[in-house]
């Protein structure tokens, strides 16, 4: 059970370092940059999973332990985030109020993780036990661990609902990337509720942590079999931001999804941009349309020459 548990964090570790490779080029967008984090919270969990099992000093052990939970409170959160934003929908969730309520318990997390003075609020009452031959830790559960595990259950049943609610919505190609997402991911959290639930020998071999595997290769799979996110046409992207025309992406909801270098440059956007209706950026952007084929751009400075672009819309589906 052990050398099964050490073989999945290795794989997370290289799995993970991939789709962040994968994701890299394309951190500007939202749901990109969430996928970083995802990848890199999945990454730093195993290492320090490892880090357990290559300890031979108790101190050692409570070391790496600790740190894992830096990982952990950043998964469910970025999974939710990048899920939302992959395929489209609950806008709000992902800026203003919504979000930074959604970040104080992932941040409070990482704080306990990092400050050993406040261990006990996550770990405590450490003792070494033998599971298949190797040394492993096994602790009791401090004061703020339940905060963080229901607050990654609900996470999780949250991207479970969000799924379920999108499908009707999305297309034939779509559906199942997101039902392989939703399935993996659900079924990773049920194994960890099990572990901890009942302190099965799996808790301290650490395999629930290895079962999230499922749900990286599911992200993985999709990005490379389907191009989820339009990451992997990286050449598409280099021509996109090449191009010396203004191009702006919008979904089909005409929301704003992606702009290139000369449209940053030209209509001074910026992330905050990303998911506003074309209505009101057009509206931002230019003059009323006065009937004829070129539209006038809004001058940001009086002393500004005028400038005019004839807009044209094309649709991709």
């Amino acid at each position: 059970m052990v050398q099964v548990s050490i073989f999945l964090h290795i794989l997370i570790i290289a799995c993970g370092v991939m789709l962040a490779a994968f994701a890299w080029p394309y951190r500007r967008k939202p749901e990109a940059t969430w996928l970083i984090i995802l990848s890199a919270a999945m990454v730093m969990t195993s290492y320090f999973c490892l880090g357990v099992y290559t300890s031979d000093a108790k101190e050692d052990m409570v070391f790496f332990s600790r740190l894992r939970y830096f990982g952990f409170a950043w998964m469910s959160v970025s999974a939710l985030m990048f899920v939302s934003g992959a395929f489209g929908g609950w806008d709000r969730l992902r800026r203003g109020p919504l979000l930074y309520v959604a970040l104080i318990i992932p941040i409070i997390t990482s704080v306990i993780s990092l400050n050993p003075y406040w261990q006990h609020l996550m770990q405590e009452e450490f003792e070494i036990v033998m599971i298949d031959g190797h040394q492993l830790l096994k602790f009791t559960t401090g004061a703020w661990f339940p905060i963080h595990m229901t607050y990654a259950l609900v996470m999780n049943l949250l991207i479970g609902v969000y799924s379920l609610w999108r499908l009707r919505d999305l297309t034939p190609l779509q559906r199942p990337q997101i039902l392989l997402i939703m399935s993996s991911g659900l079924l990773g959290m049920a194994v960890d509720m099990y572990c901890v639930i009942t302190n099965s020998p799996m808790r301290w071999a650490m395999v629930s942590g290895g079962t999230y595997l499922l749900g990286l290769f599911s992200v993985l799979y999709s990005v490379l079999k389907y191009g989820l996110l339009n990451i992997s046409p990286i050449a598409k992207d280099i021509i996109f931001q090449q191009s010396p025309d203004p191009v702006l992406i919008l979904n089909d909801r005409e929301l704003l999804q992606d702009y290139n270098e000369s449209a940053q440059r030209v209509f001074h956007l910026s992330p905050a941009d990303c998911d506003r209706p074309w209505s009101t950026l057009k509206s931002r952007l230019f003059l009323d349309d006065p009937g004829n084929k070129e539209w006038e751009l809004r001058r940001h400075h009086p002393d500004e020459p005028p400038r005019f672009f004839s807009v044209g819309i094309q649709s991709l589906g």
